[in-house]
């Protein structure tokens, strides 16, 4: 138990330390809902996450009995060279990665992001398209991994995680928010803030606080920036085979799976959106 208590700890200070230099997101800023006032499926599909790592995957990680860990990685994680051999459990190994996590700091960082972004996303499908939405984004980023990768060692790499399905969800709240702003932690641009207020304090009546350490940072320079610097190396793998242990093409498919998000939202919300309205 220590152990576990000093990995989440570690983890925790992880992501603030990450916080210094990339904006980490903390929630939706206007937190409002339309249709529901809990996301009870979000809710439900980080509690599965949470409980599969806690339960099936920790104890191993704890114990180091590492050859079981890596078998139970190898038959549910996503593998190419399984899925044409018809071995392991076949296809549903697009389903059964999306809900495995290497590490706390993995996990974590997952769930952090869909609670921020899928709230409002399940709240425009309902809670069951929501979740359709979700597991069609992490098999569609799961297929395509494989399919564009070029590098045939790739072929016998497990995959595993939710990046792909909650990049998904990213890509689906930027099409359907693009307006929003998201509250951010963010060290590097409090100091730019402080920076700024500095001429504003001096020789202006306005006196806004010094310091901030949430920022509204508009979800269009959140989540478009994000989509690039996935591009850029997912580029540089399909054209000269470039290796790395992190899904940047199936974080890239996942988000681009964000333009069939209007097949799974309510059919009176497409309305609104289809008028330019506010959602």
């Amino acid at each position: 138990m220590a152990i576990i208590l000093l990995a989440i700890l570690f983890t925790i200070l992880e992501l603030l330390l990450s916080s210094l230099f990339y904006p980490m997101p903390f929630r939706d800023s206007r937190g409002e809902m339309r249709y529901r006032t809990f996301p009870w499926m979000t809710w439900t599909i980080i509690s599965l996450n949470i409980l599969v790592f806690m339960v099936w995957l920790v104890p191993d990680m704890v114990a180091a009995r590492t050859s079981i860990l890596r078998s139970k990685v190898f038959l549910y994680g996503y593998r190419e060279a399984e899925l044409h051999q018809s071995q392991s459990i076949g296809a549903l190994m697009t389903f059964t990665a999306i809900f495995m996590h290497g590490s706390f700091a993995h996990l974590f960082g997952n769930m952090l992001y869909l609670r921020v972004f899928g709230f409002r996303v399940e709240d425009a499908c309902g809670p069951w398209r929501f979740l359709a939405y979700y597991l069609l984004a992490g098999m569609v980023a799961n297929v395509f991994d494989v399919l564009l990768n070029p590098i045939e060692a790739q072929a016998n790499f497990a995959g595993i995680g939710a990046s792909g399905a909650i990049s998904g969800v990213m890509g689906a709240y930027l099409i359907l928010f693009y307006g929003e702003r998201i509250t951010c932690l963010w060290g590097v641009g409090s100091l730019l803030r402080f920076i700024g207020v500095i001429p504003i304090r001096l020789f202006t009546r306005r006196r806004p606080d010094w310091w901030h350490w949430r920022l509204q940072i508009p979800s269009v320079l959140l989540l478009f920036p994000f989509l690039i610097m996935e591009t850029v190396p997912s580029i540089s793998i399909i054209e000269s085979g470039y290796e790395s242990n992190i899904g940047h093409l199936a974080h890239v498919m996942g988000f681009l799976a964000g333009f069939t998000i209007f097949l799974f939202i309510r059919k009176d919300m497409l309305m609104r959106y289809l008028q330019g309205r506010a959602l």
